[in-house]
């Protein structure tokens, strides 16, 4: 057989070139891939590596702790960029810190006597919409994965030093979220509710939610807990919200069922994005749908189904609040606020003479009864707390 094989090569000039063409093309294609593989395979025993999604809070710490590092001090390629803080007296309550990061790209640095490479990378979402996602990759040589851990511990220790007790508030942008505010928590008294005790008794109830893990594991039960507030707009729904949260120190990220672009599959992945110790808004969960149909018929990329399945499906992620706010109770279908997705219900109507007595009361603490039963007998019964508040607001005081 071997004597046959070797005189078809030597007599077979097509067979012999061939194989000779496909030798150096197979060698070739080995040198070519030889670097890289090479590389991988160094960079696998000599390079601690760390990839950091945008849409993770670990990259606004690697943001903030680049932003006071030497390196960025002395960089001539920059990306400018604002961030909220909760000390000052600007727009929403809060000043604008302006940071300087290193700009997309590579960015060579040292840590604790480690080289590092940075590499920042931004790509666009969509050409259509002004939308970027942004990813860090950290490669520090060495072997000691312990040196990556403590690099993100700092960072996270850098973020957290401008971090105070105010209720951080985000927005959902296309896929991911984005801090919108920092507010000062509100007390629990300072939301004036038809039943005095209502606020203390909410409070009690998530606090008691946060820790129960066990309890629900113990009984087999998804460790989810839901919360509908309906009412007239200007009722203090969302103000109830924000002191609940800034009461328990948790972080609010509050999402429009209504907004451009949401999708069953975005909305899965926003809501897989929150931290597990932060509260879920849905806005106005009637201006999505009408029943089970779409309030908007040229827009169905939302489903009824696929919000089911978000809020407690198979996948939907446990140990998370969900508080949803209605104005139309009446347009919700009842699947979506059954038992077991929503476990507390309150209603919020028009102020009560009570409340607005004790709004009063609040903005005069110096009056006496006799004025705060005359304001209330001035205002008429068909307003909401926010129209009370925004007549107290005009009224001088009377201390």
């Amino acid at each position: 057989m071997w004597d046959i094989v070797a005189h078809q090569f030597a007599t077979n000039q097509f067979l012999s070139g061939g194989f000779v063409i496909a030798t150096f093309g197979a060698a070739l294609a080995l040198f070519r891939k030889l670097p890289a593989e090479l590389w991988w395979r160094l960079q696998g025993q000599l390079v601690v590596s760390v990839d950091i999604l945008g849409t993770d809070p670990v990259f606004d710490w690697v943001r903030v702790w680049l932003s006071r590092h030497t390196y960025t001090q002395r960089s001539r390629l920059l990306t400018a960029s604002a961030r909220a803080r909760g000390d000052g007296d600007g727009p929403s309550g809060h000043a604008q810190q302006l940071i300087f990061t290193p700009a997309p790209g590579s960015h060579f640095l040292r840590y604790r006597g480690s080289l590092v490479w940075i590499r920042r990378v931004r790509k666009g979402v969509e050409s259509s919409l002004t939308i970027w996602r942004e990813s860090f990759t950290i490669l520090i040589l060495g072997r000691d994965p312990l040196v990556a851990r403590s690099l993100i511990e700092e960072a996270r220790e850098c973020f957290l030093s401008d971090v105070d007790d105010r209720t951080l508030v985000f927005r959902s942008v296309w896929d991911r979220w984005t801090q919108a505010n920092r507010i000062i928590p509100r007390v629990l008294d300072s939301v004036i509710l038809a039943d005095d005790a209502a606020m203390s008794t909410l409070a009690a109830d998530l606090q008691w939610f946060f820790d129960a893990e066990p309890w629900y594991q113990a009984r087999g039960i998804p460790y989810r807990r839901g919360y509908l507030f309906e009412g007239v707009p200007g009722s203090g729904k969302s103000s109830a919200i924000l002191s609940l949260a800034g009461h328990c120190r948790r972080n609010i990220y509050m999402l429009s069922l209504s907004g451009r672009g949401i999708s069953d599959q975005r909305l899965q992945d926003l809501l897989f994005q929150v931290p597990y110790t932060g509260i879920v808004v849905l806005e106005d969960i009637d201006a999505a749908f009408n029943g089970r149909q779409a309030a908007d018929p040229d827009d169905e990329s939302l489903t009824f189904s696929g919000l089911l399945n978000a809020i407690d499906g198979i996948g939907a992620p446990e140990g998370r609040v969900i508080f949803m706010t209605t104005n139309h109770i009446d347009r919700i279908d009842p699947a979506l606020i059954r038992p077991g997705r929503i476990d507390v219900r309150l209603t919020f109507g028009t102020a009560t003479t009570s409340q607005v007595k004790r709004l009063f009361q609040r903005f005069h603490p110096d009056a006496t009864n006799s004025d705060a039963d005359a304001f209330a007998a001035s205002v008429s019964t068909t307003v909401t707390m926010a129209d009370v508040q925004g007549l107290l607001l005009q009224r001088p005081t009377t201390s």
